[in-house]
Parts: structure tokens; sequence; C-alpha cells
């Protein structure tokens, strides 16, 4: 459980951990780094953490105004009632959300005393009232105890550091499986496009668009960490590039030809390769 959900765009990382960390300075909780658990999905994860939160504070930047999932947790902060709005880029807040006033960060240098960050944290405060104080320190332990309280710290560290190289591990090979499975759709989904273009004596790239709507859905990309089991197909102009929603993209060629197909996504997998380069 959190007090805070903060919810942004993949592109904005930098943003989004600059922001939770000044908000975990003043004595919130702050949940944004969207590490998915063994056995979960994206959206079981984004569910359960944005469900548990007090708050949900979202982060407008030209990239979220765009992205289908930071649409739909602000719709969720929303319905709740709980959603603070800030501003970091300069951009139009999509239309349902406009109600809110946010504060706008654009200008903000980082610090806790700028007079935007303190309208942030004033709006948090009207929703869930203001952070809960620090705990007191405990007493200095005795001196002959103090040895003993080292010995139960290293093994716990022990056991401990022993616990998280095996769930990283675990992790990176879970990471590469889904990895692997979506480079075999995406030769799968290639070898569609071609033998189409092909049987179709090289039809044009808006007739290949309104078959790939023909395809089963049940044909997922999938680039964890940023992006779930997604399906869903855009079209780009000639000249445009994948815009890191997700699921597949499909380049139209300037001239003849049969198009690019590729992963909607701009980051790299676990042998450090852009997703949309493959």
């Amino acid at each position: 459980m959190h007090d805070i959900f903060l919810s942004y765009a993949s592109v904005d990382r930098d943003k989004a951990r600059r922001v939770a960390e000044a908000l975990a300075g003043r004595g919130w909780s702050v949940w944004w780094d969207r590490d998915i658990p063994p056995g979960k999905s994206f959206d079981q994860v984004i569910e359960e953490a944005i469900e548990g939160a007090r708050c949900v504070v979202v982060i407008w930047t030209r990239g979220s105004v765009e992205s289908h999932w930071v649409k739909t947790e602000a719709s969720e902060g929303l319905q709740r009632r709980v959603l603070v709005p800030v501003l970091a880029d300069e951009v139009k807040i999509p239309l349902e959300f406009r109600r809110i006033q946010a504060a706008s960060l654009v200008a903000w240098d980082g610090s806790q005393a700028h007079p935007e960050f303190a309208k942030l944290c004033a709006s948090i405060e009207a929703v869930m009232g203001a952070p809960a104080p620090a705990a007191p320190k405990p007493a200095a332990a005795a001196p002959r105890r103090r040895w003993i309280s080292a010995l139960v710290v290293a093994g716990v560290a022990a056991v401990v550091c022993f616990i998280l190289y095996g769930t990283v591990r675990i992790r990176a090979m879970q990471r590469v499986l889904v990895e692997r499975k979506t480079k075999v759709n995406l030769t799968n989904m290639r070898s569609t496009l071609l033998s189409y273009y092909a049987e179709r004596d090289k039809s044009k790239p808006f007739e290949m668009m309104s078959y790939f709507k023909l395809l089963p859905t049940a044909i997922p990309a999938e680039a964890p960490p940023y992006h779930g089991p997604w399906s869903s197909i855009e079209s780009f102009a000639p000249g445009k590039v994948p815009d890191d929603r997700g699921g597949w993209a499909y380049l139209k060629p300037n001239g003849e030809g049969a198009g690019e197909f590729v992963v909607n996504c701009t980051h790299t997998d676990s042998a450090g390769k852009i997703w949309s380069q493959y």
C-alpha cells in the first residue's frame, strides 16, 4: 500500500523519478517503479497499485497525453476523486481531465521550496491529508548487545542478498523468454505480410492494413518491462517512426513495396537492441 500512485509515460521516467523523490522527501510513500514481479501481468500489477493508493498524481507531458495507459490511470483517479494533475511539458491536457487545476513543473528546478511544487503538495494534502510524522528513532542498544545485533543484521542481509539474487535471475530469464516469444511473433507477422503482398500481386499498403484488421487479436507483442502483451496494430505514414505505444507498428513504404512491420517500442530489449529496429 502506498500513499501516492505516480502515473507517467515510460519515456518520461527521469521526470517521474525527480517528482517521486521530491514527494518521498515530504514523507509520502510513492509507487512509481513499474517492475513486474514473477507470476503477475503488467495490468494486474498496475491495477493493484492504483487501487491501493490514496492519491493518483498524473504527470502530463507530450508523451503521456498520447498514452492509453496514462489516460486509463487518470480516469481511475478521477472516478475516485483522488486525481492530482501535474504539467511537466507545455501541452494541452486531455479534455476530460481539464476541470482539475494542474500544478506546472515545466520550469521546476527540483527544489522543495519551488512555489509550483508547494502547490502540488497542497493539492495532495487536500486529497489525503499531510504525511504522517516520522517515527522517533529507537534508543541506542547497550554496548554489550551490539555485537549480537551486528551478527543478526549480517545474517539477515546475507539471506536477503541470496533471495534478491535469485529473484533477479528469475526475472531476467522470464524477460528473455517473453522477448523470444515476441520475436517469433514478429517473424510470423512479417511472413504473413509478405505472403499477402505476393498473393495479391503487390497490393497497396492501405489494402494491407485492411487485411491486418482481420488477423486474430491473440498475436501479441510484449516488450517487458515497458509494455505488456498488446496485439493492436498502428499504421504510420511514410517517413514516420513508431511512437512507443506498445503492440505492433506498420510503417508504410515511400514507394512500391510491402512496407515494414515492427514492434511499436522505442526501448531496448535485454540484449541492448531497440525493439523497433528489429
